[in-house]
């Protein structure tokens, strides 16, 4: 259902996008990089920390 949502949002908003994880958080990870795969966007991936936590932080254009 999420993947639904986002691939919706994306056929609506076309534009630059901006998505974070906490990398322990290993199923939001595993979503978002499924999803990148499936629909053969390119990202731009960094780690920062944020609020003393890591994060993956990924840049994209639709």
């Amino acid at each position: 259902m999420a993947a639904k949502a986002a691939v919706k949002l994306f056929e609506e908003k076309q534009g630059l996008y901006f998505v974070m994880q906490v990398i322990e958080n290993k199923r939001a990870v595993s979503f978002w990089k499924k999803l990148y795969q499936e629909l053969n966007i390119e990202i731009n991936e960094r780690q920062e920390l944020i609020d003393d936590e890591q994060c993956l932080i990924q840049t994209f254009k639709i």
